[in-house]
């Protein structure tokens, strides 16, 4: 799983013998960092991802019963990714540029951890998609016909796994059919 912000991690956990004392949360091991601990079932804790690194980690869970015995979990394993992707720019059409019937739309995107896609916009972000492409390089054939003659705007939003994403500067074109 990709995670940002703060999340809940759940866990199960029984003791037929003598019952769950408790359930303590780990970053990267056993014995590691601990995330926090919690005495009742159901056995939850909220991370605040933004308190380590993005990138890999492991979760994992030691369960304590009343008579001092513990089981410790296998690992989960999770993508940490607080950060924006850091490139949205349009390459294709130019700034300016004239343009008629079916084009191509040209960018480029980037993020540390990967981008998940590109959503294409016309006039303004989040407004009318004209797009989405999920494979470098990202592009999309756009049909000008599907719009008025005139001044338009072209937007892209560039989204990661985590779900964090980057807008472009709009790219001012004229459509001319």
């Amino acid at each position: 799983s990709y995670v940002r912000g703060t999340i809940p991690i759940n866990a199960n956990a029984a003791d037929a013998t003598s019952g769950v004392k408790n359930v303590t949360f780990y970053l990267d091991a056993i014995g590691g960092t601990v995330i926090g601990t919690d005495t009742t079932a159901p056995y939850s804790v909220n991370w605040n991802t933004a308190t380590t690194t993005d990138g890999a980690h492991n979760l994992y869970i030691r369960v304590f019963d009343n008579a001092g015995n513990y089981l410790d979990s296998g690992a989960t394993a999770v993508t940490v990714d607080n950060t924006a992707p850091t490139t949205a720019t349009i390459t294709a059409p130019t700034q300016n540029a004239y343009v008629r019937t079916t084009i191509p739309i040209n960018v480029t995107a980037a993020d540390a951890i990967g981008v998940k896609n590109v959503t294409f916009y016309l006039d303004t972000i989040g407004g009318t998609p004209i797009g989405t492409d999920a494979t470098s390089p990202y592009s999309i054939t756009w049909n000008t016909g599907t719009t008025t003659d005139g001044n338009h705007n072209l937007y892209i939003r560039v989204f990661d796994n985590a779900g964090n994403y980057l807008d472009s500067a709009a790219r001012t074109i004229t459509v001319d059919n």
